[in-house]
């Protein structure tokens, strides 16, 4: 309570004034030093009352200046002249004092008013510029949030707020979890070496702690739910040798619980535990700015749910994109995928060559072993091509057995040496697998420039993988090397 006279001169000011002109007596308020503060006679002050000074540091409450002790008080040093003082109360305890200079026995009545006048005056206007600030405080918050995303650390200033306003000795902020039906403790305010203390007699660290909803015997309460104690608010969550040393420890008494329910639905609550023989401050300030947290979390609930649905949104759309440009079978690009390749070539990926390739045999083996060993085959194609060219190179499923590989900056002469270690790639692996062997005809054709249209170039090589199947047909082939010519493709 230190200067809190000092802080409010401007209401001091109207009452002095107010007093004075309605008395014609000379009025003083000192401060809890006894230093003149406020005075009819401007030039007293800034000196100090030795009569205030002594009520300050005694169990009094008033004194009268006789004569003889203004008499001693002036010899002392002091400003301090015949007529009575008394002290001003406020929030439980001395601010200052009230005096007026004159005959004790008029002025007694009205420095007796005066100074309680003064100490309730000041306590409502105190009391409603400390509502003005939270209710600033609540609509800057509101503001700032409003501009960024929340972070942990706001709930612990709300605790901190809440425990300021209520004047309780610790104040536990939870947040509620409605699928697991239990609350975790976001922010505990108190003193730091009282929070330290409370933490250590505990074994363990409350910030964080899941507690069971509700946490005791829960009351039926619109507002502000009070409970006795500690231990009846919460018989099961300590053990009763802990509740005693938290109540010996802390000299707590009564426990206050105010829920944060928007729609009838549960998002957290404040927990206040009081000294003994203590009541809750403000109790309309704290709902007050309690609501306020509330839509708080009303928006943390929202953005939360708002971010779930946009990342779920987002997995959804990367897995109808991915979907949309790859073979559901084999994982590697489809038709769309290569027709979208091939219209984005460039002038730097010339000379390019294009791998047209078929499954031998999947008919077959789709009419005779079933479908499931049609997959298997094209499955163990797909892995033997992969490892047969580059990086660089794109493979695509254009048909149910027809395949295409797009090989940029390649020339015909390299482009045989992948076409040779497909073929050398595809022999391994029928002798490592010889119950269902692979075989394949692929045609091959190269585009040296940009003159030349990627749309004859894929004809050509289809029409070279036509011919080649057809020759392997008639020659009963099913696997081995094949030499090709690569054909001379008009320029």
């Amino acid at each position: 309570m230190n200067d809190i006279l000092r802080e409010n001169l401007d209401v001091l000011g109207v009452i002095c004034k107010m007093v004075a002109e309605d008395t014609g007596f000379d009025m003083i308020i000192c401060d809890e030093g006894g230093e003149i503060i406020e005075a009819t006679q401007k030039q007293r002050i800034g000196n100090i009352h030795g009569g205030a000074k002594d009520i300050i540091n005694s169990n009094l409450d008033e004194a009268v200046i006789t004569p003889e002790l203004e008499q001693k008080y002036q010899k002392a040093g002091f400003d301090t002249r015949q007529g009575y003082i008394h002290a001003i109360r406020m929030l439980g305890g001395k601010v200052g004092t009230l005096g007026i200079t004159g005959n004790p026995e008029l002025v007694k009545p009205i420095v007796r008013v005066a100074a309680k006048t003064i100490g309730l005056v000041i306590s409502e206007y105190i009391k409603e510029k400390e509502k003005n600030r939270i209710l600033e405080k609540m609509a800057r918050i509101a503001e700032e949030i409003f501009h960024q995303p929340v972070k942990r650390y706001i709930y612990q200033t709300f605790a901190e707020d809440l425990r300021h306003i209520s004047g309780a000795k610790f104040v536990f902020f939870l947040l509620f979890n409605s699928e697991s039906n239990k609350s975790k403790v976001a922010a505990l305010a108190g003193e730091e070496e009282d929070v330290n203390v409370f933490n250590a007699k505990l074994g363990r660290k409350i910030i964080s702690s899941v507690w069971n909803y509700p946490i005791g015997k829960k009351q039926k309460s619109k507002g502000i739910t009070s409970y006795n104690s500690l231990q009846e608010f919460a018989e099961n969550l300590f053990s009763a040798e802990e509740y005693r040393d938290l109540a010996n420890r802390f000299d707590l008494g009564q426990v206050c619980v105010l829920e944060i329910i928007y729609k009838r639905e549960m998002l957290g609550e404040f927990v206040f535990i009081l000294k003994n023989q203590e009541k809750l401050n403000n109790p309309l300030l704290v709902e007050l700015y309690a609501a306020q947290v509330g839509q708080l979390l009303v928006r943390v609930k929202a953005e939360e749910a708002l971010k779930k649905s946009e990342a779920e949104l987002k997995d959804a759309l990367t897995i109808l994109e991915y979907q949309s440009t790859h073979d559901a079978l084999t994982g590697i690009y489809n038709r769309t995928f290569f027709e979208k390749t091939i219209a984005d070539l460039s002038a730097v990926d010339y000379p390019v060559t294009i791998i047209s390739l078929d499954a031998d045999g999947l008919k077959v083996v789709n009419d005779t072993l079933g479908h499931a060993k049609g997959d298997e085959l094209l499955i163990n194609l797909v892995r033997v091509l992969k490892n047969s060219i580059r990086e660089t190179d794109i493979l695509a499923r254009v048909g149910g057995d027809e395949f295409i590989i797009i090989l940029p900056r390649t020339d015909k002469v390299n482009a045989k040496l992948i076409v040779e270690r497909i073929y050398n790639n595809i022999d391994s692996f029928n002798r490592a697998e010889s119950q269902m062997p692979l075989s394949v005809s692929l045609g091959v054709a190269t585009a040296d420039n940009q003159n030349i249209s990627l749309q004859d170039v894929i004809k050509q090589a289809d029409k070279e993988m036509y011919f080649n199947k057809n020759l392997r047909k008639q020659c009963g082939l099913v696997s081995g090397s094949l030499d090709v010519d690569l054909p001379n493709f008009p320029q």
